[in-house]
């Protein structure tokens, strides 16, 4: 699931900073082969979402019970810096497939 995607025709390799401004776009055009393919990103942040936010339930509801005298605002440190790292991890959902038209 998280890995960075490629062409799908020609597997040309795309890195983080590419994938990351792809973000707002939904069809690309390859920078090797030329040929154009859609940007499909929604399942994959779904699924990295819903994850990321039962495993903070879960710590955060650990954390209360296990740790003597934290408070609130430890918990939402750790939060923030919980949701940080999902969205940093938003370009490894992103998926690249071949236009419906060109098959």
């Amino acid at each position: 699931m998280l890995k960075l995607p490629l062409c799908p025709y020609c597997g040309a390799i795309y890195r983080y900073g590419e994938v990351k401004k792809f973000r707002n776009k939904e069809n690309i055009k390859c920078r090797h082969c030329g040929k154009e393919f859609s940007v499909s990103k929604t399942k994959g942040r779904i699924i990295l979402t819903a994850v990321a936010a039962v495993i903070l339930i879960a710590l955060n509801i650990l954390m209360f019970n296990f740790i003597k005298g934290l408070t609130v605002l430890g918990c939402f440190i750790i939060t923030v810096a919980a949701v940080s790292l999902t969205v940093i991890l938003f370009p490894f959902t992103t998926r690249f497939k071949k236009k419906d038209d060109e098959k």
